[in-house]
């Protein structure tokens, strides 16, 4: 019988299972479809479906969650009937996004019904890509003048073009940009031409490689190379580690612009190349040691135009190579850092092939730097550095690549700093000379320098009260106090509000430690000292500001009496913007020196009190009118004079500038100048000024 009852129990027990598992597969074991695009990829603010299969009530839909790269959007959703969809509210950035379907069952599991990888681009050929030209031209005419000689026609045109695009794919990445200027003055501009081109650069960027063709910077930072910047060609590559870089360069050696010139590398005379590596060798902490080498090699020759490195004033070719080797570390803490570097660079001064053989020289520093640990005191976060440098840098040491580094200098330099409390204060103290190879035909100088800069922003004065305890000064920010005392307090001006105050005091002293007999120059010996003060205040939506500046120079030097810099001045100045209502501002301004010349004599003092005047209406019209006072009199009266400025600008915006919708305003200008009482003259243009932005 017992047998039988357990039989009977199994079976049943088998039937009832065979009864619930289709009803609870068919809850579990539904599966949801994403509404595939018309293309194979969607665009950035396309909208998002999800298909439900019919079984699924009402009731379940209801418990669903809609996740975008894990975050929950799901009250952005729309439901309509057994169709989710989710529109972004926000476009969705280029490349791969994942979307997540969850089931949040009455049971409390939490179910995964769906998940799937889309990408967002912008079309079939490019993951992403843009454009933007923006096109500016002001046209005017002269109608009106007196004892002035125009420049040219009386109807003149200035006008830039600026073009950048990009275009990016799942593995590379490119951009052009360039700049081109217009002007009816052809001879304003530096070639002489109308309508120039500026600056243009192309990048681009596959995996760990990349290129630069243009105007770019050389991203290196040492004595043989540091700011070069100038037309070219560049390529760099990162180890797949990502710890060295290689990289190099064919750059013009002469700053060069406009439509000549081409890539900048054509003129073999006029071309510096070069070679970089940067290593970090620690492959467990690659921050704690850098390596950089650096190797150029160039010509160039003057040409009139601006010259980027070295001595390149003549029309004589002149050539130059040279290296640079560094390394930086920092300790395991970071509290220490200390750099290293030597290089070296061989330069043929007075050109090839002609006068003296080239001249090999060398350079090289020694820089420790030490910050302290952060500290907290008086609730208040303490930190400060000290950096101690040598360097020496020899008198031919000439770098193409480098060319505002002076030579012949042996400097040393410990510059200390401190951020506390909204107090920032930075001291440096300093001592080069010169003569570095001890040339018994050249004179020795040896320059101290001082200086000291401090900034202080009172932490109260980031805080603008609204009410100031007129009894006691005391702020209150508590609401709670603001009702229960609201009757006894009254919003107060001040005057003094959110203060910044800068203190700066510099000393540089000159002596000549070793002078020749037979040397025919100047044999400095002076001193100057330099004190500067300046506070702004911002109470309410004005502000103001006071600055003052005194100056002692001292020289002993063997120069006639009347050259020497043996002076002292004084100059001051006060600023006020004061926006009188949301459509009306002055601004009044005051500045006055005086300097006394005790090599000449003779005493200056100099005075000018203006205004500036802006008025603004409805954005579609803008007027500033400034006037200025200035007074210049002399003890001997050689040089008095005094003078009325007054200039007038009015611009109406006739249509707004919208994106591929040009934007047009007219506008008047003119000034008007007094000299002496007598002299005046004065000029008057009216104009238009077009502006097009075409961007997508």
């Amino acid at each position: 019988m017992t047998y039988n009852n357990q039989k009977l129990k199994a079976l049943c027990y088998t039937i009832v299972c065979i009864i619930i598992t289709p009803i609870t597969l068919h809850a579990a074991d539904w599966k949801p479809n994403l509404v595939k695009s018309q293309k194979n990829y969607r665009n950035a603010q396309e909208n998002i479906k999800i298909n439900i299969p019919a079984s699924v009530s009402a009731a379940v839909i209801s418990t669903l969650k809609i996740e975008i790269d894990n975050i929950d959007v799901t009250a952005q959703v729309k439901v309509n009937g057994n169709t989710i969809s989710y529109k972004p509210l926000q476009p969705l950035s280029k490349g791969f996004h994942n979307i997540r379907l969850v089931e949040f069952a009455t049971d409390g599991n939490i179910l995964e019904r769906g998940q799937w990888k889309v990408e967002v681009r912008k079309s079939k050929l490019f993951r992403d890509s843009s454009y933007i030209l923006n096109t500016d031209l002001s046209l005017s005419r002269n109608i009106a003048k007196k004892n002035i000689t125009l420049e040219g026609s009386k109807i003149q045109g200035q006008g830039t073009i600026a073009w950048a695009s990009t275009a990016a794919n799942k593995k590379w990445r490119y951009s052009s940009s360039f700049n081109a200027i217009y002007n009816t003055q052809s001879s304003q501009t530096t070639f002489g031409k109308s309508f120039d081109l500026a600056d243009y650069l192309f990048t681009g960027d596959a995996s760990r490689t990349g290129f630069k063709i243009g105007h770019h910077n050389i991203n290196v930072g040492n004595m043989l190379m540091d700011g070069f910047n100038s037309r070219g060609i560049s390529v760099r590559h990162q180890s797949t580690s990502g710890r060295s870089v290689f990289g190099g360069f064919s750059m013009r050696s002469q700053v060069s612009s406009g439509f000549r010139n081409g890539l900048g590398v054509t003129q073999g005379q006029n071309r510096t190349s070069g070679v970089y590596g940067q290593f970090f060798p620690n492959k467990t902490n690659p921050e704690r040691l850098n390596i950089n080498l650096t190797y150029i090699d160039g010509k160039c020759q003057g040409t009139g135009e601006a010259v980027v490195g070295g001595d390149c004033e003549s029309t004589l070719v002149k050539q130059g190579d040279g290296y640079s080797i560094s390394a930086d570390s920092t300790s395991k803490n970071t509290r220490w850092r200390v750099r290293g570097e030597y290089a070296a660079t061989r330069f043929d001064v007075d050109g090839i092939n002609v006068g003296f053989a080239a001249e090999d020289d060398n350079a090289w520093s020694l820089l420790a730097v030490y910050t302290a640990k952060e500290k907290s005191v008086g609730n208040n976060t303490l930190n400060w550095n000290i950096a101690l440098e040598r360097r020496r840098v020899g008198r031919y040491f000439i770098s193409l690549t480098n060319s505002a580094l002076p030579r012949d200098k042996l400097v040393t330099t410990a510059t200390h700093t401190l951020t506390y409390k909204g107090i920032n204060l930075t001291t440096k103290f300093g001592t080069e000379t010169d003569n570095v190879d001890d040339d018994p035909l050249l004179p020795r100088i040896k320059t101290n320098i001082y200086n000291m800069t401090l900034n202080w922003t009172p932490q109260s004065s980031m805080q603008d009260p609204e009410f100031t305890d007129i009894n006691s000064g005391t702020q209150t920010n508590n609401p709670e106090k603001k009702k229960k005392k609201k009757k006894k307090k009254k919003k107060k001006f001040t005057l003094f509000a959110q203060p910044t105050y800068t203190l700066s005091y510099s000393n540089t002293a000159r002596e000549t430690k070793i002078f020749p007999i037979a040397f025919l120059g100047i044999r400095p010996d002076d001193v100057t000292d330099i004190i500067l003060f300046d506070v702004n205040f911002t109470p309410g939506k004005w502000n103001w500001g006071f600055n003052h500046t005194y100056t002692l120079a001292n020289d002993d030097s063997n120069d006639i009496v009347i050259n020497r810099n043996n002076q002292s001045s004084n100059s001051s100045s006060l600023t006020i913007t004061y926006p009188v209502t949301d459509t009306f501002a002055i601004g009044p301004n005051i500045q006055y020196s005086t300097i006394d010349n005790r090599a000449t004599n003779v005493d200056e003092t100099n005075t000018t009190i203006g205004v500036t005047t802006t008025y603004v209406w409805k954005t579609k019209l803008t007027g500033i009118l400034t006037y200025n006072y200035i007074s210049n009199d002399t003890t001997d009266n050689s040089n008095n004079s005094n003078a009325h400025t007054t200039d007038l600008n009015i611009d109406y915006m006739i249509r707004q500038a919208n994106n591929n919708r040009p934007g047009i305003s007219w506008f008047v200008k003119g000034n008007w100048n007094t000299l002496n009482s007598a002299e005046n003259n004065y000029q008057i243009h009216t104009g238009i000024k077009i502006g097009w932005l075409i961007a997508k």
